[in-house]
């Protein structure tokens, strides 16, 4: 863009002296008409930044609005950019007089890595290159009309562009769905039997250690985790309360069963720790959770009083 702008100006210069009727005589529609055209180019290439800037802080201000939700009620954005068309062409009209027609689409998906990346454009988007970010493709066709005295210059630019917020959502979400699977993964451990027992309150006490073998089984999961995920930029760890406890009893004769089912709920928080975004003020880190849950399930048999009797 600076290297436009040098171009233009000493072409205004050298229509100044070229275009002169005496030599050492500037020629002032010659001015104004190289000053309308550098005006419309540097219009038309502002254009692009200002849609960088329009597109960060909407992926901004959506973090602010989700963070610390539940995953499953978040999603990307629908970045509407029929909006920004509008208020570009009345930024332009009232800073500079200038008229803009603009046009612009972006889709948002996971970013593979640096590869492919708009690099200068990148960093004017505060981007970043990790994988599982979120990468922006986007087009925009612009059209920039100025005026200067008696001349009329027209600018029409075509411009596509791959940038990258650095959020790591995608990320985040893989960690969810592999906590997922991992603690699903688990639920067969989660029965056991007791076999015979003496009485229902040893049947009790087998099915509190059963409990604590399970929230175990599930902090080791999450010691596996945090330690795959902390190479990848992000922090996971759970939450695991006890939500409920029934017990179920079956008369067999001389014995009865004893089913003792605890619910251990477990909330998944996974957190991109180290990004910054602005929306209002600055903001450091963005985290949401998932809710999952397990049955513990102990079964013994104790002998029927009644039966002993």
């Amino acid at each position: 863009m600076r290297g436009l702008a040098g171009f233009l100006a000493i072409l205004i210069v050298a229509l100044s002296v070229l275009g002169s009727p005496r030599s050492g005589e500037l020629d002032p529609p010659a001015v104004d008409a190289a000053l309308a055209q550098t005006a419309a180019w540097l219009e038309a290439e502002s254009t692009l930044y200002r849609l960088l800037i329009y597109v960060r802080c909407e992926l901004d201000r959506w973090m602010v609005e989700t963070n610390g939700a539940n995953v499953r009620e978040i999603d990307l954005p629908n970045v509407e950019l029929g909006s920004w068309s509008s208020r570009v062409s009345e930024a332009a009209l009232a800073e500079s007089a200038s008229e803009v027609y603009a046009a612009a689409r972006v889709e948002l998906t996971r970013n593979p890595g640096p590869g492919g990346l708009s690099m200068a454009l990148n960093d004017a988007f505060n981007g970043g290159t990790s994988e599982g970010s979120i990468r922006v493709r986007g087009w925009l066709n612009v059209t920039v009309g100025v005026k200067r005295g008696l001349a009329e210059a027209w600018a029409q630019r075509s411009f596509s562009f791959t940038v990258a917020h650095p959020l790591r959502y995608y990320t985040i979400l893989d960690a969810h769905e592999e906590a997922a699977e991992r603690i699903g993964d688990l639920a067969d451990e989660f029965v056991y039997n007791l076999r015979y027992l003496d009485s229902e309150e040893e049947v009790l006490e087998r099915a509190r250690e059963a409990v604590e073998l399970a929230i175990t089984a599930l902090r080791e999961v999450e010691r596996v985790l945090s330690r795959e995920y902390e190479q990848k930029g992000v922090k996971i760890w759970f939450e695991i309360a006890e939500n409920g406890t029934s017990v179920d009893e079956f008369e067999l004769g001389e014995f009865r069963e004893v089913v003792i089912r605890t619910r251990l709920a477990v909330r998944v928080w996974v957190e991109d720790p180290e990004v910054e975004y602005w929306w209002l003020e600055r903001h450091k880190g963005w985290a949401c959770f998932s809710e999952l849950g397990i049955s513990v399930t102990a079964v013994g048999f104790v002998p029927n009083a009644e039966g002993a009797g």
